[in-house]
């Protein structure tokens, strides 16, 4: 099959890849089995993935709520297709993931995380088709195995750690559409609330992920000082203190990533202290504002943190997409409670049950309440960024004629 300039390159890195995690011995082993490394499996369904030529079909598919069509239908039902579908299920199986050198910053390789998002989509498609076709069992676990793929991603590093949280937002918001599909059944809903209990999502370790964000920050100036001189003289022209200018531009590359590394380290100490403290969310977001635009004066006056703005800079959408994300799991995991009270009784509860995950803007309960379609879980603050009012999360019930 034909496969254009960008699929081929995309190819051959993840062989390169592929083959690098197999090379890596550690000083025990030569070959990394597959049965020990999911990411193994996961560039092999990704080289035949590109092979297929699939985007249009399946990125198709995979918005809103609406079934994937026939077209879809048709083309992951081939043989081909269907074994890129058992080696995702196949890597989701196995609990360890290394990926090796393409992630973590020390290749500059564009497309990855489209890869990863292309791989995602595969699994997102077959569970609303499985779901569609009333197979709701296997549609959950298909969500569920699209979460675990979000886990397997959670590399520290930045660009992949919004692609896992990607990954497990989507997988939430396939369990919310399935819930509204699916007629009452209080022994499936008692099921996943289990399974969810078990899964883990993508990791929440800000220290060790602000470390990782500096390390490639630093090696990247290392490997290739000249692409980053048009960034030190841009901001030394911003800077107001002549004499530290002066001291910066005249710094060799060593020095300077010395200077810079002792510059983050000290904000990093903060960040962290701020990430990992039991301060409440709308606090939270105003120490971190507070930070970043004090570590922008430091820069300002002739500090080397500035030329790690764009680490610097990524901390507040670091925390924000934690905290959406973990709206959207719990409100999911509140509606679980309460279809399966409608399985159980036939009826929508008229109040929360006690114990449930809550608003984690407020910190308190999410307001319920009953409407046409279903009920809605209403946050009761607001979330940053957000400008319509506090965020509401509408779910459907499907209505039976029986009930």
């Amino acid at each position: 099959m034909h496969m254009s300039q960008h699929q081929r390159k995309t190819v051959s890195l993840a062989i390169i890849g592929l083959l690098a995690l197999c090379a890596r011995t550690n000083g025990v082993r030569a070959l990394v089995s597959p049965a020990d490394n999911a990411a193994l499996l996961y560039y092999q369904a990704n080289i035949e993935r590109l092979r297929l030529q699939e985007r249009d079909r399946v990125w198709r598919a995979d918005q809103g709520e609406t079934p994937p069509g026939k077209v879809a239908r048709q083309f992951l039902s081939r043989d081909e297709c269907r074994a890129v579908i058992e080696l995702l299920e196949t890597a989701t199986d196995i609990s360890a993931c290394e990926w090796g050198l393409t992630p973590s910053g020390r290749w500059r390789v564009g497309g990855f995380s489209t890869s990863l998002l292309s791989l995602a989509t595969w699994l997102s498609v077959d569970a609303r088709i499985q779901a569609a076709d009333g197979h709701y069992r296997e549609a959950f676990e298909t969500a569920l195995r699209l979460r675990r793929f979000g886990r397997h991603v959670g590399d520290e590093v930045y660009r992949m750690w919004t692609v896992s949280k990607t990954l497990d937002a989507k997988a939430f918001a396939l369990i919310k559409h399935f819930l509204a599909w699916m007629p009452p059944d209080a022994n499936m809903i008692t099921w996943l609330e289990l399974q969810l209990g078990r899964e883990e999502g993508p990791s929440w370790r800000p220290r060790r992920a602000l470390a990782s964000w500096r390390d490639m920050e630093i090696e990247s100036w290392r490997a290739s000082p000249e692409v980053y001189e048009h960034r030190r003289t841009v901001y030394l022209r911003q800077m107001t203190d002549p004499a530290a200018v002066e001291e910066l531009q005249n710094l060799a590359v060593p020095e300077l990533l010395g200077r810079m590394r002792t510059a983050y380290n000290r904000f990093l100490d903060s960040a962290a202290v701020i990430l990992e403290g039991d301060s409440s969310y709308q606090d939270t977001c105003t120490r971190i504002e507070q930070l970043i635009e004090g570590v922008h004066a430091e820069g300002m006056k002739g500090s080397a943190i500035a030329f790690m703005y764009p680490c610097v800079d990524t901390v507040d959408d670091y925390y924000t997409m934690h905290i959406n994300a973990k709206a959207l799991a719990n409100a999911v995991k509140v509606a679980l409670a309460v279809y399966r009270l409608k399985a159980e009784t036939g009826r929508l509860p008229e109040a929360l049950p006690d114990g449930l995950p809550g608003d984690p803007y407020s910190g308190k309960d999410f307001e319920y309440e009953i409407t046409g379609e279903g009920f809605t879980l209403r946050c009761r603050a607001m979330a940053a960024g957000y400008s319509q009012g506090p965020r509401h999360f509408d779910f459907k019930v499907r209505q039976d004629s029986t009930n």
